[in-house]
């Protein structure tokens, strides 16, 4: 029986100038016996709404675009609450994702070894009821993937980042008083960073060493940089974070949950989208909630 497949394209994502792109992966997937249906994503209709609206037609849903683009995909199938495979072509900047899961980052792959794929299933998160595919996150450099602009993204890549990151660290002073509660602890102090994880790769850099990570164990990987003495202080000790080493600033655990309290209004990024939040903030680990095809 012929795979039929949904491809949910961002068409401003990568260079955004995918057209030529799309019409060769459709080819391919033709030509590996599928059925091919593409839809672009909208203002008006984000991949969450356009895989609502095609799932029962469909076994494999493609996500053609950056890790934003996989989160609406992923927040599309566990509301419909059916097991759909789903693809992921990374166009994003960081691919964060795509490299902890070591999806084909050449945008041509997947589509022509459809038929040879493994399916790998992955935890999920919910963020007080929205689903998230590898990160929640708040802080300086959290806030800097939700902000930069788009174009500046796509011309210059993590170089963009790296920028913006720089002009809101110098500028911007930003610290929350958070109490933490999990099934085995209660951590209360001022936070000027943190991040609640599936992925070994966070705004580009890698994190966690490659043990530390299991995208399908029921367990999140949970960093807190407490308030720091000056800015000095926490750009050294995220700095030492890109290279895996955590200094006294940093508070490591892991869990399946945690609820936050706090009466401050926070910026965060799940998965690199905006999110605005107060207190109290649920986050669950959903264990092995989708399946991402991989080679």
């Amino acid at each position: 029986m012929k795979e039929k497949v949904l491809l949910v394209i961002n068409p401003v994502a990568g260079k955004g100038n995918i057209q030529k792109d799309i019409k060769i992966i459709e080819e391919n997937l033709i030509k590996c016996d599928c059925e091919v249906k593409s839809v672009y994503t909208t203002i008006e209709e984000n991949a969450e709404k356009i895989v609502q609206k095609n799932i029962q037609d469909n076994t494999i849903i493609i996500a053609v675009g950056g890790d934003g683009t996989l989160n609406e995909v992923v927040n599309g199938v566990t509301k419909s609450e059916k097991n759909i495979k789903i693809g992921f072509i990374p166009l994003g900047t960081t691919n964060d994702f795509a490299r902890t899961l070591k999806v084909p980052i050449n945008k041509y792959t997947l589509s022509q070894n459809i038929n040879n794929t493994k399916e790998k299933a992955c935890d999920t998160g919910s963020f007080n009821g929205k689903y998230f595919n590898y990160v929640s996150a708040f802080g300086i450099f959290a806030e800097t993937s939700c902000s930069t602009d788009r174009d500046k993204k796509n011309k210059f890549g993590r170089l963009a980042y790296l920028n913006k990151g720089t002009k809101d660290f110098l500028e911007k002073d930003e610290t929350y008083h958070l109490k933490i509660t999990t099934d085995d602890r209660v951590i209360e102090d001022d936070f000027e960073y943190g991040s609640i994880s599936n992925s070994k790769y966070i705004g580009g850099f890698q994190l966690f060493k490659d043990h530390e990570v299991d995208v399908d164990d029921g367990k999140f990987e949970v960093l807190l940089i407490k308030k720091t003495k000056n800015k000095a202080a926490l750009l050294g000790t995220y700095a030492k974070l890109t290279m895996q080493i955590r200094d006294e600033n940093v508070l490591y655990f892991r869990t399946s949950k945690l609820e936050i309290d706090t009466n401050e209004k926070i910026k965060w990024s799940l998965d690199g989208e905006a999110e605005e939040s107060t207190g109290p903030i649920k986050i669950e680990n959903i264990n092995k909630n989708i399946s991402i095809l991989t080679m």
